[in-house]
């Protein structure tokens, strides 16, 4: 039981840093997603204060942070719009993520990186963050129609990036 009222008050404190400091950004005319980075780094493991020292509970929260976002990306995905983007979209995705890997393992070798670590490297640097373009998009007013289009290629990288993975 003691365990279950630590992970609860961990919870509401990084919720109550996250909401703080969103609406900080919003004041201050940033972008939220960067409200949710301070949030992090304020609440994460290297921070001074260490508002939640329990590394573990720390780690159940990133997951459960990271299922969130998947499960928001899914409400928004339709296969429809998804169908729509179809080969333009595809041809995008491939172009995009085949220079990136190649800028990213020639990037490795410069540096001075082993084969897999280039690698490594190059699949990272392959792969946009979709919930953050599209919160973005969402703030910034973007048109639905770029939405999509833009929306349906970083799903079919998502997609892309599990076959890395």
């Amino acid at each position: 039981m003691h365990g279950d009222s630590h992970f609860l008050e961990s919870l509401a404190v990084v919720l109550c840093v996250a909401a703080a400091t969103t609406v900080l950004c919003q004041r201050v005319r940033l972008p939220v997603v960067f409200g949710y980075l301070l949030a992090g780094v304020m609440i994460g493991p290297h921070a001074p204060p260490l508002l939640v020292a329990d590394p573990g509970v720390i780690v159940t929260l990133s997951e459960l942070g990271v299922i969130l976002l998947m499960f928001y990306i899914g409400m928004e995905l339709s296969l429809r719009k998804l169908g729509e983007v179809g080969p333009r979209g595809f041809a995008v995705v491939l172009v995009e993520m085949g220079l990136m890997l190649f800028l990213g393992y020639l990037a490795g070798r410069l540096a001075g990186f082993t084969p897999i670590e280039c690698a490594f490297l190059a699949a990272m640097l392959s792969i946009s963050s979709t919930t953050i373009i599209a919160r973005t998009f969402e703030e910034q007013k973007v048109s639905t129609r770029l939405r999509e289009q833009v929306f349906g290629a970083l799903v079919m990288e998502d997609i892309v990036a599990i076959l890395l993975i």
